[in-house]
């Protein structure tokens, strides 16, 4: 089962992180991480540096920084798939590795010579939050509920012990 830290508020479908399509690891409501410490982290990257790994990427960048990054394609809970930055499209994952972010799901901004991104979550976002199920249970939610909830489409069954 796939689980994470604190999800952007809604978990991600399989498809749109890990590329294949699962009927249980489906976007649900994890409204309780948006009230988590972690949940919002902050990165400021200057433009020197900013330049160096994309350089070292073998990604040009032409112009002034301001122009350097373009648009963005979200999946529907908001982690960021894709992303123009100079000559190439990369992908969200991409930028989360190189610039060692929480999680995907950020947005950017450039302002007094560097480049400010605002990450939403901790984790991939599939499947249960960790803190997400820790909010439904404080909100008195049980065991089952909280799988069934972050687990859709799923059974429960109790093992025979004695196998």
């Amino acid at each position: 089962m796939a689980y994470h830290a604190i999800s952007s508020g809604q978990t991600e479908s399989a498809k749109d992180i890990f590329g294949f399509e699962s009927d249980y690891l489906q976007p649900v409501s994890s409204a309780g991480d948006v009230n988590v410490s972690g949940y919002l982290s902050q990165k400021e990257i200057s433009v020197k540096r900013f330049k160096e790994i994309m350089l070292s990427k073998n990604i040009q960048l032409d112009g002034e920084p301001d122009t350097w990054i373009g648009d963005m394609e979200r999946t529907q809970s908001g982690t960021v798939k894709l992303i123009q930055i100079g000559d190439k499209t990369i992908s969200g994952a991409d930028i989360r590795e190189m610039f060692s972010l929480r999680s995907a799901n950020f947005d950017v901004s450039y302002s007094n010579n560097k480049f400010i991104l605002l990450v939403y979550g901790y984790g991939h976002g599939v499947g249960m939050s960790q803190y997400g199920a820790e909010s439904m249970a404080k909100q008195g939610a049980g065991c089952e509920e909280i799988l069934h909830h972050y687990y859709g489409n799923c059974n429960i069954q109790k093992i025979d012990s004695q196998i």
